[in-house]
This record gives C-alpha cells, sequence and structure tokens, in this order.
C-alpha cells in the first residue's frame, strides 16, 4: 500500500507538470507603462533672480566675499588662523580641545568650506567663520541649532545672552572667565541656508555685549 501511494504521488506530479507545460505562462510586462497626468506640464518656467538678488548664488561665489570687513583701526591677528581667509578642517579642529573628534564631526557634517576673518580691536579678538555645508541646508540648521542650546549649559556662566533679530536660531553668548581662566569668552551663531555663522570673541577683560551684538547682526545680514 506504502508503494502504491508513493506512486500516485509521483505520477500525480508528473501529469500536472504536463498539464501546465501545455499552457502559455501570462509574464508582466518588462516594461511597466509610465505615469499619465492629468493636464500636461505647463510652458511657463520659473522667474529666475538677477545674481545679486539670489543668495544661493552669492553663496556658490566667494565665500570670504559675505564675511564682514575689518573695521577701521582694528588690526590682523599677530598668528592668523587662515590661510588667505581660508580656515582648513585640521585648522579648524586643531582650536578645540578634542581635535580628533573635531575633525571627525566637521567630515561626517559634510562641511565644503570654511571662510574666516579675524581681527582685534579694543583689546577684544574677534574670530569670523563662515561654515558652509553640502545642498542639505538641514545640517546647517542643526549645528545652529546646537550651538544655541550650548550657551545655556548650566556649566557656563552666562552674563549675556541675546536674541538675533532676521535670523534662524540666532543666539549671542557672552560668558565670565571659568575654571581660574583669566578670558572672557563670546559666542553668536546662527544659519542661512547651507551656511552657518559662528563668531567667537574674547578678552582679559569684560566684553562689551552691545558692540558684540552690533557685530553678530551685521555678519548675520550679509549672509
Amino acid at each position: 500500500m506504502a508503494w502504491m501511494v508513493m506512486l500516485g504521488l509521483v505520477a500525480g506530479a508528473g501529469v500536472g507538470y504536463a498539464v501546465q507545460s501545455d499552457r502559455p505562462a501570462a509574464l508582466p510586462p518588462l516594461v511597466a507603462a509610465g505615469p499619465r497626468y492629468p493636464q500636461p506640464p505647463a510652458d511657463a518656467k520659473p522667474v529666475q533672480l538677477p545674481a545679486g538678488e539670489d543668495a544661493l548664488v552669492r553663496r556658490d561665489g566667494d565665500l570670504r566675499e559675505l564675511l564682514l570687513p575689518k573695521p577701521p583701526g582694528a588690526a590682523d591677528w599677530e598668528f592668523p588662523r587662515n590661510i588667505d581667509g581660508w580656515q582648513s578642517l585640521a585648522m579648524n579642529a586643531d582650536d578645540t580641545t578634542q581635535p580628533a573628534r573635531r575633525f571627525s564631526a566637521l567630515q561626517r557634517g559634510g562641511v565644503r568650506r570654511i571662510a574666516v576673518r579675524q581681527w582685534t580691536a579694543d583689546g577684544v579678538d574677534v574670530d569670523i567663520q563662515l561654515h558652509q555645508f553640502g545642498r542639505d541646508t538641514s545640517e546647517a540648521r542643526d549645528q545652529a541649532e546646537y550651538m544655541a542650546h550650548t550657551g545655556v549649559n548650566p556649566i557656563y556662566q552666562a552674563g549675556t545672552r541675546r536674541d538675533l533679530p532676521g535670523t534662524h536660531l540666532g543666539k549671542l553668548y557672552i560668558w565670565n572667565p571659568q575654571d581660574g581662566s583669566e578670558f572672557y569668552l563670546g559666542c553668536a551663531s546662527a544659519y542661512r541656508g547651507d551656511v552657518l555663522m559662528v563668531i567667537w570673541f574674547q578678552a582679559k577683560s569684560p566684553i562689551d555685549g552691545d558692540k558684540a551684538f552690533d557685530v553678530a547682526v551685521a555678519q548675520a545680514a550679509k549672509l
């Protein structure tokens, strides 16, 4: 009986295969039909702004032209942290307490280039940096948001905290000396499009909050 059952299964499978092989297989088409639109595309072309009014065109040019000019009477740094107005990722990372970590973060974030202008006026060292990222503006926004929240960390004793009008997440912080340091520090940050603005202030005496605010607002406006 067991052999008869097995022979029946084999015979049934063979007959089924023979019947199926005689039937034409209904295969799907190799190329799917293209999408159909209810209306033909419009012929009108988008309005193009003049190069002087198109922020994207300006930012894709010489990024150094968007830096705030050095004010009259200000002195260049004796040992500038830039080469002809440009700062490499390695040079930017070397200015932090964790260079390797900073360098990796700049690479992961997709920083394309960093334009820099530095001067000293009234005893305050000013370091303006414009970090340009890829076409995706989310990284510039994320970095600006991070900078804005870092300033309210309890470990910093903020002497000044102000919003920068007309900016996205624009903040200015001025901190009192920390951990026995003799330096007062300040930082302003904001972003527009794919460019992150970061301005550092450093002095051995209290930093004038109004002057730092004016510098930050003026630089943000040039973006």
